[in-house]
């Protein structure tokens, strides 16, 4: 899969070379010190995205112009990517491409971090982010239909602010919810869809790792709207909110009937997390042919012994390459023995560099 990261003025590295192995990749060292800054690196990569903020430009070092990530795939490809403030360009085999859906999707990418267990236990929002990102990895034009359908959103606020009469409100935001609803249904078919395929994975790899007999339930819930179009912007009017959309919909995660995010133990979220992301790493395995890389952030943190010992059982099963990132030296010691590939942060830079061709 990854065969090797370069980092050049990516937030603490200067100057990063590192070569990975096919399966397990062990980052250990204290808080601080760049373990998470590869992951994200990879991250990126793989979704032109960061897992850790929204602004790329937040990761390209203090007092340079410009941060650069490179990596080498199994497949004699090389990505590069440059990041300059406001522009982004992208590279295959050190040819420029323009277009962001040939870059996006070379490879996937599964990512576990502590913050995560906002899926299970967080607002809508976190389980709708959760699909939606699972969705653009297998169809790297889905980020676009979610693009369009934040700048209607927009479009719909900023009305608000004209102090405009009602019948003039109801004029100018008639188009703007159209094309909300269009692309609300587009978004919704998507998600329902995938809700299809991958509940089912979920449901029973729940059931396989908690070893119990309860009834388990992830379902798309679309919120109840007002049909009548001239009703709705009236009550958007007086409101000042917007009423309606798949930004407002819900998947519902359940145990016997009962909502897990505020009903289920501390245990049972752990384990309902540890499930959905097994159901994410056998549905993107099977979509991307074995082209999906795990990143664990902060393992010790994020699972207890025993889950740990399932998360590791399922990886080496799937044979998926992995970057496992620990503070924690009972961890390291955990899984020291199947790792094919340990590298040791000491202070402010990785202790494994290599010199290569510069970026």
């Amino acid at each position: 899969m990854i065969e090797y990261i370069e980092l050049r003025y990516i937030r603490s590295y200067e100057h990063c070379y590192l070569q990975l192995k096919p399966d397990l990749n062990l980052f250990y060292g204290p808080n601080g010190v760049g373990k998470t800054t590869l992951l994200e690196a990879v991250g990126v990569m793989a979704t032109t995205k960061s897992f850790r903020t929204s602004s790329l430009t937040e990761m390209v070092q203090h007092g340079h112009p410009a941060g650069k990530i490179r990596v080498g795939l199994k497949d004699q490809k090389e990505l590069s990517l440059e990041i300059q403030p406001r522009v982004r360009k992208f590279f295959i085999n050190e040819k420029n491409t323009s277009k962001h859906s040939d870059f996006f999707g070379q490879f996937s990418i599964i990512v576990l971090a502590p913050e995560h267990f906002q899926i299970v236990q967080g607002s809508r929002k976190e389980r709708l982010s959760y699909i939606d990102f699972i969705l653009a990895q297998l169809d790297p034009f889905y980020f676009d239909i979610l693009k369009d359908h934040q700048k209607v959103l927009q479009q719909k606020k900023a009305l608000w602010n004209l102090n405009l009469s009602k019948n003039t409100f109801l004029d100018q935001s008639w188009v703007w919810q159209e094309k909300h609803e269009n692309l609300s249904n587009q978004i919704r078919e998507k998600r329902q869809t995938l809700l299809q395929k991958i509940a089912p994975l979920f449901i029973h790899t729940y059931q396989e790792i908690s070893q119990k007999k309860i009834e388990t339930k992830m379902t798309y819930q679309i919120k109840t709207e007002e049909k009548d179009r001239i009703k709705l912007l009236t009550s958007e009017f007086y409101s000042q909110r917007i009423l309606s959309g798949a930004h407002m919909d819900e998947v519902e995660i359940s145990l016997d009937e009962s909502r897990a995010r505020s009903h289920a133990s501390h245990g049972e979220k752990a384990t309902l997390l540890l499930a959905l992301k097994f159901a994410e790493l056998d549905l993107l395995f099977e979509a991307k042919q074995g082209k999906v890389v795990f990143l664990l952030d902060d393992v010790g943190t994020t699972l207890d012994q025993v889950r740990r010992k399932q998360l590791f059982s399922k990886v080496s099963q799937t044979k998926c390459q992995s970057l496992v990132s620990t503070c924690d030296l009972y961890v390291e010691k955990e899984i020291e023995a199947t790792c094919h590939s340990t590298h040791v942060f000491t202070d402010s830079k990785s202790s494994i560099h290599w010199n290569s061709t510069p970026l």
